[in-house]
């Protein structure tokens, strides 16, 4: 029988920016040569359909990766996962009330693992919800030698918006590390979260939003779970809740693209867009009224669909559609750092960025709280089951908004099949 990294391997405005880094690229070399340092930025319950809201993206060498999925879509357990490459079923910390569980994680990180390497460690922003601060004012989780969390004595905005300050600070720590020391920079805004606050300069600004997609205040919901199909119609007042906090989302993301901006301009200014690999992406998702459902911790792609762009110097701008999932970011960052990773489910991600050669055959996904059901979310297909025996099959590529479910078709029951053997192989 095939083991699980068998099935994971499987089958299967910036325009002065974008001539620094055209000017740049160069062939990823060893580390052993000059090791890269890293950046991973963290959205706080970004959608996917809004990151074409960031200018940043839309020249340079970014790699949009368009198959990313939250392995468990929620703050907390999503971003225990990140830190240390397990599923959140694995970790004390299935939920956001459970988050003081990142205590018992902290001594094998992703940060423990690059410091031991020679990296010099950096956060910036939110760390965990509902994190016991109750440690001290002054505590530093190990691994991280600098340290500038949310609620921490560290976290000094002043004036400044909160988001404004975390990409000023990550900028300002670009140009402060010696050229030669390679680092790890988590930068971590609490935007677009809610209550969806943008800086003042935004706040009454002109976005161009992504259209409401056909899921939202889905009219027929037959062929969904009993806990979707129990779900009334939208209210109108619930309907305009709904696009004016899309609206505010929109706002937001505006001051995130003024921070990618200086945060990009930084690495170009001290001459390291050539020997930094940049990560950016999300905890998860945000459901606002689709499948009239709020909020997140759902298998649908409002919730659990995330976006994943990384510019790796040398190689150029492109799609990639493989599956990719969130646990897979501390796998890679510490094979770039040359070192092995914290967990045993995240997948280093570098052949699939550099030479497209390694590729996951689904991404696992689950909810937070109680293991209620659990999918699989694949370049194609979605598949989900639940403890009651419900489930669910999309096909993305015609359907991408899950407005059919084709479970328990005659037709596709070959590949209902396969789907379900993958969720299984995937289970940890």
């Amino acid at each position: 029988m095939a083991t699980r990294r068998h099935v994971l391997v499987g089958a299967g405005a910036v325009a002065g920016l974008a001539a620094v880094e055209t000017a740049t690229r160069r062939l990823p070399r060893a580390w052993s040569a000059a090791p890269y340092s890293i950046v991973v930025v963290l959205a706080d319950d970004m959608r996917f359909d809004y990151r074409g809201l960031l200018s940043v993206f839309a020249s340079g060498p970014w790699i949009d990766c368009t198959g990313a999925a939250a392995q468990t879509p929620m703050c907390a357990p999503s971003r225990a996962s990140l830190f240390t490459g397990s599923y959140a079923w694995r970790t004390p910390v299935t939920s956001n009330p459970t988050a003081s569980g990142m205590k018992q994680l902290e001594p094998d990180t992703v940060a423990t693992r690059l410091h031991a390497a020679g990296y010099r460690t950096a956060l910036v922003g939110k760390y965990m919800n509902d994190y016991p601060w109750d440690l001290g004012s002054g505590h530093v989780p190990p691994g991280w030698v600098d340290w500038a969390a949310c609620q921490s004595i560290n976290w000094r905005p002043a004036g400044l918006h909160e988001t404004d300050y975390c990409f000023k600070w990550a900028s300002d720590y670009v140009r402060s590390v010696p050229a030669s020391q390679p680092f790890f920079l988590w930068v971590a805004p609490k935007l677009p979260h809610a209550p969806f606050t943008p800086p003042a300069r935004y706040k009454n600004a002109a976005v161009t939003l992504p259209a409401l997609p056909p899921s939202f205040d889905e009219a027929d919901v037959s062929d969904k779970p009993p806990f979707v199909r129990s779900k009334p119609r939208l209210t109108a007042d619930q309907i305009a809740t709904y696009k004016l906090d899309r609206l505010l989302q929109g706002r937001d993301m505006l001051a995130i693209n003024d921070g990618m901006i200086n945060l990009v301009s930084a690495l170009a200014d001290t001459g390291r867009a050539s020997s930094t690999i940049v990560i950016f992406t999300s905890d998860n998702a945000l459901t606002l009224g689709e499948h009239r459902l709020e909020n997140k911790g759902f298998p649908y792609e409002e919730s659990a669909y995330v976006p994943f762009l990384v510019r790796y110097p040398g190689v150029a701008r492109r799609g990639e559609w493989r599956a990719i999932s969130l646990v897979d970011v501390p796998a890679t960052a510490c094979a770039i750092g040359g070192t092995t990773a914290p967990g045993p489910d995240g997948l280093n991600l570098v052949p699939l960025l550099t030479n497209r050669t390694q590729e996951r055959a689904g991404a696992y996904v689950t909810p937070p709280d109680r293991l209620k059901w659990e999918g699989v979310r694949g370049a194609r297909y979605k598949y989900v089951e639940y403890t009651d025996g419900f489930r669910e099959l999309y096909d993305l590529q015609v359907d991408r908004f899950e407005l059919q479910n084709v479970a328990g078709r005659a037709d596709l029951a070959t590949v209902q099949q396969q789907q379900r053997t993958l969720l299984q192989q995937l289970r940890p």
